[in-house]
């Protein structure tokens, strides 16, 4: 539980569907687009072997011709070319998709490690057995990632170790060391 892995809050998991990035706009004049992984570290996109592109509300494979890493760093991105466009007018098609991966296709996490879209929906109560809320989302400080909680008011939790003190992912609940009023 000492950190959340990823595909993060930015994926949303959409049935059996996790979504690992999304295409920018179109790049040079040689059919190369902008890809922003929603992974960390950024190169984790390029372990997934089968990419989906959602079109008109399907998932569709897409042929990846080439990648290349612009940028390296944590909001780092990468050129990608797929096998059916060779110039800008070719890259329309693809332009502001959403990328997917089958669930099923995510790594298998060590024991209390979990995916952001896991957590996500979990009812939060304290020690006191208090109702938070549940859990809209997480987003990540670069120290440590935060839990944002929706209830009678916005809570936001860091997900650490010293305050997050179990998940229960069948009964849909995660128990937090925190102050009612804080």
């Amino acid at each position: 539980m000492d950190q959340t892995q990823q595909p993060d809050r930015q994926c949303e998991s959409e049935k059996n569907w996790i979504v690992i990035g999304h295409l920018g706009s179109s790049h040079g004049l040689q059919g190369w687009m902008k890809l922003f992984p929603h992974t960390k570290p950024v190169q984790n996109i390029q372990q997934y072997a089968q990419w989906f592109l959602q079109v008109a509300q399907e998932w569709q494979p897409v042929d990846m011709k080439s990648i290349q890493l612009k940028f390296n760093a944590p909001k780092g991105y990468f050129y990608i070319k797929f096998a059916d466009s060779h110039s800008p007018e070719e890259t329309r098609k693809y332009l502001h998709l959403k990328i997917a991966v089958p669930q099923d296709q995510l790594p298998k996490l060590p024991k209390d490690d979990y995916y952001w879209y896991e957590l996500e929906g979990l009812t939060v109560f304290n020690q006191q057995d208090i109702l938070f809320g549940k859990i809209s989302h997480l987003f990540s400080t670069g120290s440590n990632d935060v839990i944002v909680i929706q209830g009678d008011r916005e809570r936001l939790i860091p997900y650490i170790k010293a305050v997050v003190l179990a998940v229960d992912l069948a009964q849909g609940k995660m128990t937090v060391d925190w102050d009612e009023d804080f």
